[in-house]
């Protein structure tokens, strides 16, 4: 076989050639060099080829070095930001909830005119949340969902409830099986109404802290309002077996016991909470529910009157007394706590309660064609702008 690499002085006749043309022979002087043609015996169009590709080799590394330090020095300014923004570190679980989570401002004010009312507080949730820290979570999220879910709290607290859930769910992205997480998302869920998700968030809560007493008490808060009193008083049954002193459960399971319409079952456990906490004005609230319920209409009233004096800012005992006496043909006395009503609730809130069965002979009569007069005034009221 020939070489690739031709001898020194070795002739190489070249085609024939025309008849204009002599024959002529090339002759390489030395060694021929790989890759280089014939009739270019220094290679310089092969010199001229790879200093072009070095030339191109180095553009493009130096592109690529070009390109990853920008790209490192925007992840770098980019997370000074981040952390400006969102600088709150965690060492301990959040702070405590209050004591009771309210109706959604949505809601429909109860009625309990008839025997079927609605009981007029929602139920006490948990006092302190989950007591298990974050965890199960490696080092590497821990400080990442710390610091959402510290920034949730933060607009929690400023009543950005839709910023915080958005915020908790991310949190819950990083670390999907975090019981203090799920267990926030539980509680603003209930606030806001979202009653199914509520669900949903406590019984994964509980899979990893099935001992918790307030989140157990939550979850049964949740199932009440979802429409599942029966699951909420087996829960809390479990509960008040492991924790009697859990105070919170008795309210809850007699609430969730008069959805079940078994007044009978909730009185004890009502009575014993007002032992228990003389000044919770809720409990009188639901203690009313049981005497309408027996047709009691004075010792409802009583009741109502107790959770008004307590807490005179809350506006059910105002609105459940009228529909009570409105009930029992005391026209005068149920326009007059729809007044004292006014000064706690919006006028869109007292108008709605107005327009229920038990005012249909107030709302034609002089005296309620005058109070709705009233209303539409104190709406005007509250569209105007404040002054300066």
């Amino acid at each position: 076989m020939v070489s690739p690499i031709m001898s020194s002085n070795v002739y190489h006749k070249q085609p024939q050639p025309s008849r204009n043309r002599r024959d002529r022979v090339v002759v390489i002087d030395g060694p021929a060099k790989p890759g280089a043609p014939l009739n270019d015996p220094d290679g310089k169009a092969n010199q001229n080829t790879q200093k072009t590709i070095r030339i191109l080799i180095l553009l493009v590394v130096f592109m690529g070095g070009f390109l990853f330090a920008s790209i490192k020095i925007l992840e770098v300014l980019w997370g000074r930001k981040d952390r400006s923004v969102r600088r709150i570190t965690i060492s301990q679980p959040v702070e405590a909830q209050p004591a009771v989570l309210s109706r959604p401002a949505t809601a429909a004010p109860s009625a309990p005119a008839t025997v079927a009312a609605e009981p007029i507080a929602p139920p006490t949730t948990a006092t302190a949340p989950a007591a298990d820290p974050l965890r199960r979570i490696n080092r590497t999220n821990a400080e990442t969902v710390d610091t959402i879910y510290r920034w949730g709290k933060v607009l929690e607290d400023a009543g950005e409830f839709d910023g915080a859930l958005a915020r908790y769910r991310e949190a819950l992205d990083v670390d999907p099986s975090n019981v203090t997480v799920l267990a926030q998302i539980g509680r603003l869920t209930i606030k806001l109404g979202q009653y199914g998700e509520a669900v949903r968030s406590l019984q994964k809560a509980i899979e990893g802290a099935n001992s918790n007493p307030d989140i157990m008490n939550d979850l049964g808060v949740a199932l009440t309002f979802d429409g599942q009193p029966r699951e909420a008083v087996m829960l809390y049954d479990r509960l008040l077996k492991a924790r009697p002193d859990y105070e919170a459960a008795l309210f809850n399971k007699g609430y969730a016991l008069v959805q079940l319409r078994d007044y009978t079952s909730a009185r004890p456990l009502l009575e014993e909470y007002i032992k228990r906490k003389p000044d919770a004005a809720m409990a009188y609230g639901v203690l009313a529910v049981l005497e309408l319920a027996e047709k009691n209409h004075d010792q409802a009233l009583l009741l109502l009157d107790k959770s008004i004096a307590l807490s005179p800012g809350w506006s059910m005992p105002y609105l459940d007394a009228a529909a009570i006496c409105a009930s029992i043909g005391r026209a005068s006395q149920a326009l007059d706590y729809l007044t004292r009503a006014l000064d706690v609730t919006s006028p869109s809130d007292v108008y709605r309660h107005l327009q229920t069965e038990a005012f249909r002979d107030i709302r034609v009569s002089e005296a309620g064609i005058a109070f709705e007069r009233i209303l539409a005034d104190r709406a005007r009221e509250r569209m105007q702008p404040a002054s300066p």
